[in-house]
């Protein structure tokens, strides 16, 4: 089973979970710097749109699993890394006066 798996197998599982990490984290800075980014009068929209793109993103995921080959890891290796990466990009909110 698992301790006779091939090279192939290995990698493919080190890259499942990697890529699971990425889009893990990346979902989770969505909804803790949301908050954060969007006016008090505009916040519930805002949470409301972020949790629309996450719903959306579960209901992919399962078609482009079926794509089979190594797309799908490919893929959702990429988005992990473009999420995490583009996290980056948020701008930084502490000590600054918010709009309200």
């Amino acid at each position: 089973a698992v301790f006779f798996a091939s090279s192939a197998d290995h990698t493919k599982l080190i890259l499942s979970v990697m890529g699971k990490l990425g889009i893990s984290a990346a979902f989770s800075t969505v909804y803790m710097y949301a908050s954060e980014l969007f006016p008090t009068s505009n916040r519930t929209k805002g949470m409301a749109l972020c949790s629309l793109s996450a719903r959306v993103g579960t209901f992919i995921a399962p078609q482009i699993v079926n794509m089979g080959g190594g797309i799908p890891f490919l893929i959702f290796g990429a988005l992990g890394c473009l999420g995490a990466c583009t996290s980056m990009l948020l701008p930084e909110t502490r000590g600054q006066r918010l709009k309200d």
